[in-house]
This record gives C-alpha cells, sequence and structure tokens, in this order.
C-alpha cells in the first residue's frame, strides 16, 4: 500500500485494496457542522464508490472532521468514532456530545468523526424529512396501529421515491460498504493504525471491519453492543421486559425510593392502562426550534416514551416520579421526555436506518416469529404492533426499499483476536448485557464490563470512560477496574429532597456597564448570561440574566413574552436596590417561569428562572434573592 499527499490541493489519495480501478480520495473542505467550543478540526470528504461491486458506481462523499489531540506528544494511532442507528447523524450532534463523550480521548489522541454513508452532511443523504415531519404533523392526535402504520408506510413510500429519483443504488448502503469505508479513510489518511470505538449500531459497524478488515486496528471499544448474530426484530419485546424489571428493581431496593414511589410496576401498567382508555394532551416542545406543541398521549405513547426513557441514566431517574404524577394528574415530567424525543427525531437519517435493517436484519426473521415475539409480553399492548425495526411491521416496510438481501455472513457471530472491550448498561432496553456477554465468547482478547446505566455507558458514567481511556492506553492489559466497586444503581429523584442554592456568586450583566446581579454557586453558564443547575442532562432549572441598554423595560417585556410565554395578568410590583421590577409568570418549554424585568440608567434588566413546577415554593423565593442583590 501506498498514500499520496497533494499538499496544493488538499487532496489525499491512496491505492488501498478492493475492487480494481477505484482509488478512494480525502478532499480537504469546511466543516459543515456547528463548530464545538475551543476546537478547530481539520475537514473535508471521503471520496468513494458507492458501489464497489459495480464498476463505474457513482462516487460518494463522507463528510470527516479530525480534532487534534492537546498533547504535546500525542500517540500515532488516533479514534475513530462509529455512530450509531443505523443512521445516527455523528456531526450534526458532536456540538452536544463532544464535551462529555470526545473531549477525554484527546488527552492523548486524536479523534476522527465522520458522518457515514447516507447519514448527516455526507452526500447523498438517506434523511427522510418525510418521516421526521410525522412526528409533529400527528403530535396531537391518536391514531389506531393500523391508521399510523399506513401513514408511515406512506411516507417512507415517499421519501424512498425522492431518493431512487436521484439514482441512488439502496443495494450500497450497509455495514460491509460501510465497513470498507472506514478501511479507506484510515488509509487515505495515512495511519499505519488506529482505534475503532463504537456505540449501539456503531458496534455493528466496528465488528464488520474487525471481519472484513481488520489491517491497522489497534484495538476496539465495544458500547452497548449489538452483534450481528443477534436478531433486533424479534428480541426487542423481551429485552424492554427485561430493562424494565431492572428499574423496578432498582427503585423497590432503594429505600427512599421504595418509600417515595412503592409498588410502582402495577402502577406504572394501571397508567398505561388508563391512558389507553382516557389520553391526556401534554404541552411539549423541541429545544431546537422552541416550538411548542400539544403532544396526545394515551398509553402506548407512555410505554414508548418509557422504552426512550431507558436509554438514559438521567431519564431513568425521573421515571418513578413521571408515574406519579400522572397518577396524580400532573404531566411535567411526561412533557419533559416526549420534547426530549421530539428534538432528537431530526438527528437521525432514517432512509438509512430502513435500507440497513431491510438488508440485514428483517431477511434472517420472519413476520410469525416477530408477532409470537409480541404476543409474549401483552402488557405492552400495542406498542410494537405498529414499530418499524421491531414486529411484523418491519416486513411492509421493507417491501418498499430496494435493499436486496445481505450474505449470511451478516448474521453470523465475529471472531477476532483484536483487542476489544466492551460495555453494557444493566438498564439498557435495547443491546442488553447478554448482547454484550455474547460478544466477548467469540473475542478471546476482550474485557467485559457492566454498568448501572441505559445506553452508551462509555458517554455518560466516568467509570466506563476511565477504564476505556485506561484499555486505549494499554489494549493488552486488563484495566483497573476497582471503581466499579464504588458504583450503585441510580439515585432517583424526588422533589420532596430538594434544597436551594448553597450560596451565590457575584456575575456582571453582560451589555450594562457596572451593573451586577448574582447567580447560584456551582451552576454551569451556558452560555452568555445563562446559567443551568445541571443536576441531571433534563434539568429544566435555569436562570436567564439579560442586559439592553437604552431599552425600556416594558420594550423587553414585549419582546420576551412570547418566548417565555409570559402572562400580562401576572403582572406585580416589586422594588429593591432603587430598582421597581415588575415581576410576571409564564411558561417555558412546558416549565412554569418567574421573570422580573427592571429599569436602569443604563437600560433595562430581565432576571428570569426556569423551574421545575413541583419546586416552585423553592424557586419563586429565589428570584427575589436574586433581584435583592442586583444593582444597576
Amino acid at each position: 500500500m501506498s498514500t499520496t499527499v497533494d499538499r496544493s490541493s488538499g487532496t489525499t489519495t491512496s491505492d488501498a485494496g478492493g475492487v480494481p480501478g477505484y482509488q478512494p480520495r480525502f478532499v480537504e473542505g469546511k466543516c459543515q457542522f456547528v463548530a464545538v467550543p475551543d476546537q478547530d478540526p481539520r475537514c473535508g470528504y471521503l471520496e468513494v464508490p458507492e458501489n464497489r461491486s459495480v464498476a463505474g458506481s457513482s462516487i460518494i462523499r463522507l463528510h470527516v472532521a479530525i480534532f487534534e489531540s492537546t498533547s504535546d506528544s500525542p500517540a500515532p494511532d488516533p479514534v475513530v468514532y462509529l455512530e450509531g442507528g443505523p443512521g445516527g447523524d455523528a456531526l450534526e450532534t458532536v456540538q452536544y456530545s463532544f464535551k462529555d463523550t470526545f473531549a477525554p480521548l484527546l488527552s492523548e489522541r486524536d479523534v476522527i468523526i465522520f458522518d457515514q454513508r447516507g447519514t448527516g452532511f455526507s452526500e447523498p443523504s438517506l434523511a427522510c424529512k418525510e418521516v421526521e415531519d410525522l412526528t409533529v404533523d400527528y403530535i396531537g392526535t391518536i391514531l389506531e396501529p393500523e391508521q399510523g402504520l399506513q401513514i408511515e408506510l406512506a411516507a417512507e413510500q415517499a421519501c424512498h421515491d425522492r431518493i431512487a429519483a436521484g439514482g441512488v443504488d439502496f443495494t450500497a448502503y450497509n455495514s460491509a460498504e460501510s465497513a470498507a469505508d472506514v478501511a479507506d479513510l484510515r488509509t487515505v489518511l495515512g495511519y499505519d493504525e488506529w482505534n475503532l470505538y463504537g456505540i449501539s449500531y456503531g458496534t455493528k459497524l466496528a465488528l464488520t471491519v474487525m471481519r472484513d478488515h481488520p489491517e491497522g486496528i489497534r484495538s476496539v471499544v465495544l458500547d452497548s453492543v449489538y452483534p450481528p448474530e443477534r436478531d433486533l426484530v424479534t428480541e426487542t419485546p423481551a429485552d424492554f421486559a427485561r430493562a424494565l424489571g431492572e428499574f423496578f428493581a432498582a427503585c423497590e431496593e432503594d429505600a427512599n425510593c421504595s418509600a417515595a414511589y412503592p409498588d410502582l410496576e402495577p402502577r406504572f401498567f394501571a397508567q398505561v392502562d388508563a391512558l389507553n382508555a382516557s389520553p391526556i394532551m401534554v404541552q411539549v416542545s423541541d429545544a431546537l426550534t422552541l416550538a411548542r406543541y400539544d403532544a396526545a398521549i394515551d398509553g402506548d405513547a407512555l410505554m414508548g416514551t418509557t422504552f426512550q426513557a431507558l436509554y438514559s441514566i438521567d431519564a431513568i431517574r425521573y421515571l418513578p416520579r413521571m408515574i406519579t404524577d400522572l397518577e396524580d394528574g400532573e404531566s411535567f415530567v411526561l412533557g419533559l421526555l416526549v420534547s426530549n424525543a421530539v428534538t432528537n427525531r431530526s438527528f437521525l437519517s432514517s432512509g438509512y436506518y430502513s435500507v440497513v435493517q431491510c438488508r440485514e436484519e428483517a431477511p434472517f426473521s420472519d413476520p410469525d416469529s416477530a408477532q409470537a415475539a409480541i404476543d409474549a409480553y401483552p402488557e405492552f399492548g400495542d406498542y410494537f404492533d405498529a414499530s418499524f425495526g421491531v414486529g411484523p411491521a418491519t416486513y411492509q416496510a421493507c417491501q418498499i426499499w430496494d435493499t436486496g438481501r445481505a450474505d449470511d455472513v451478516e448474521n453470523e457471530a465475529v471472531v477476532s483476536s483484536i483487542p476489544t472491550f466492551i460495555t453494557t448498561g444493566l438498564y439498557d432496553p435495547i443491546t442488553p448485557p447478554a448482547w454484550g456477554t455474547g460478544v466477548a465468547e467469540h473475542l478471546p482478547n476482550s474485557f467485559y464490563r457492566e454498568f448501572f446505566s441505559g445506553h452508551a455507558a462509555t458517554a455518560t458514567d466516568l467509570c466506563a470512560q476511565t477504564l476505556m481511556l485506561a484499555f486505549l492506553n494499554d489494549p493488552d492489559i486488563e484495566p483497573n477496574d476497582s471503581c466499579i466497586d464504588t458504583l450503585a444503581p441510580p439515585e432517583f429523584l424526588d422533589p420532596a429532597l430538594a434544597t436551594g442554592p448553597s450560596g451565590y456568586v457575584e456575575v456582571s450583566i453582560d451589555g450594562l456597564t457596572g451593573a451586577t446581579t448574582v447567580r447560584p454557586e456551582g451552576w454551569e453558564e451556558v452560555n452568555d448570561g445563562v446559567w443551568t443547575r445541571g443536576e441531571t442532562d433534563l434539568d429544566t432549572t435555569v436562570l436567564f440574566v439579560v442586559g439592553f441598554p437604552s431599552v425600556d423595560k416594558d420594550l423587553l417585556i414585549g419582546a420576551l413574552g412570547s418566548q417565555f410565554g409570559l402572562d400580562s395578568d401576572s403582572s406585580t410590583g416589586y422594588t429593591t436596590n432603587g430598582i421597581d421590577w415588575s415581576i410576571r409568570d409564564g411558561s417555558f418549554s412546558g416549565a412554569p417561569v418567574k421573570a422580573g424585568f427592571g429599569n436602569t440608567d443604563a437600560g433595562a434588566i430581565a432576571i428570569i428562572v426556569v423551574y421545575d413546577p413541583a419546586e416552585a415554593a423553592l424557586w419563586e423565593s429565589t428570584i427575589f434573592e436574586v433581584l435583592d442583590r442586583t444593582i444597576g
């Protein structure tokens, strides 16, 4: 193998193996994704044939970003990240995931993140806006399973027809071709060795690379393992039941949780039945667009929300309260969890999901087996009946996509001696621990560890991340896992135990010279003048401080009124430190708001607190503490 770099054009080519006559290229280009703070990655496109088995195949482009290590002498073997899904948009979400997931890796190595073929900013895109839009188009409507299925099938067909009109060869979008992309990327960038890091479907892709292109792989991290030999279509109902059982057991075994939320399992299924009999409307929002919706929620939707919540340890902590709140007619936590799902819908190229699953999963099972798997768990009701990727609906969807059938090897366990670190989460509803232990049996140089987490332990659990970093530094030595002894099941949230700030820190008010206020001690500034408590990733408790020179407070109230749902009828006066404040109530993404607007000689100030409704008394008094310490 040889590698050539054309410094003048920013183009790198390689005569890596593959079908004769094709030569992968890396072409430098502008980063297409939102910038990550304090990072200046090198970006470009990997150019490869769409279908390596077809002479004269079209050339496709995969968007790539290379983040440099912070070390003065980084290791020569970078980490390349393989996104999940299938179809996850890796680079579109990197602005949110970089700090927790990737930044720790930079201490020793460069990190390479790319959008797999058909996803994200790669070209062509197999994103299906037709399918994504269904989430909000029908968010206020209760659909019967068959009705919902027909609507989604129509959207899948429309997406297929639109993409097919562009000449896309759907048979070329699969794990084997993607694995060849990974191999080409290594050679074209000139690395002798690198380390694969896959999460969820990314682990299946990593295993495929290990099987088809093992050369140059120094080590592999498999987090939330999705083995090719397991049947996602038929196994998911049982895996969901297992994860639910672990969640209920964790609450029962926790003294505080069992006292605050006793008999959780029967109460949960009672709420499912109650909502199927009488659905409710819940306010939700899209955190990216700030659009608000009234979502119709029945028992099947509650089941689906719970399934998704089990992916995240932070969301799991809210589940006992969600169930209790629903019994009391409160839906704030449910709205919070549904909002999270609404926001995340845009981060999956669902056409790629469909073509991979229709080629590599559906052909190795059958509708009768899928239906039997659902029927074994009648407590899940109709939830799985119209689910794509799980159950009989999968086979109807797969009649739309022209994917062909994968070779039998795509349904077989991968055997490899490459050093591998494997992690799974106890509460993961989609890639259970048994899948991780099963893969480990075929990888003799692997280390397996299980964590009190949902999906993606290395992205959320400090111990899992510590072990991963130790493994990457020396893949041949089993990492010291003493930190596992300190781990415990999730600490479930109980609003009755919430406490206010332990103290305050003085801060300047941007835009108003000499004006100061305070923010709670320990809170993180996530944007100019925006501090979050950050107790969990879903914590809505936020302090906004806005200053505008030469502006009257009434103008500021008008400007922010719709964003924070301010109620003009709730206005009251409050005076402190020579500032006359107008106090308003409102709502933001379903959470209550208490806002104060005041005039100073320099301009107008807005002090806004968004909080959990169960902590209303705590935070309604806190805003006055902040106002009392504000100097104009």
